[in-house]
């Protein structure tokens, strides 16, 4: 499997027909006046391409949430089973997955990596950095 996209969002939501609704989407960072802090809600959005080779084979997926120092603070953990590409029967199937994290505690401050691993083999990352906003700061998310 390989990585088309991924995406953080503050929420999400699949239709049956594979439509995605995203609010608050494509952000890299999150901002609180102090840490520890407790962020509403995170939504890795993820999509995979499957080739023929491996159609209809369950496959494991996991989303790993690291810490700034590199720990794993949370795994989620999906099965998958990619069906055919029925409207283009010559090219790669698509699998998509959300992954909340709701509410996300985040320890300290720093730059948070999530990692996407497919059939046990890394395909990607995202990372958001976790910011420190003082009282008379006006920006931010």
């Amino acid at each position: 499997m390989r990585l088309k996209y991924a995406i953080l969002a503050s929420a999400a939501d699949a239709s049956p027909d594979g439509k995605l609704s995203l609010i608050g989407a494509d952000f890299h960072a999150i901002y609180s006046r102090s840490y520890p802090a407790l962020h509403g809600s995170l939504v890795p959005v993820v999509k995979l391409y499957a080739g023929r080779d491996e159609w209809s084979k369950e496959k494991p997926v996991w989303v790993d949430l690291l810490d700034p120092s590199g720990a794993k603070m949370y795994r989620m953990e999906f099965m998958v089973t990619p069906v055919p590409n029925t409207l283009h029967p010559d090219e790669d199937s698509e699998v998509g997955l959300l992954a909340t994290f709701l509410p996300l505690p985040l320890p300290i401050a720093g730059r948070y990596t999530l990692l996407i691993t497919a059939d046990e083999e890394q395909v990607g990352s995202v990372r958001f950095d976790a910011i420190q906003q003082n009282q008379e700061d006006k920006g931010g998310q």
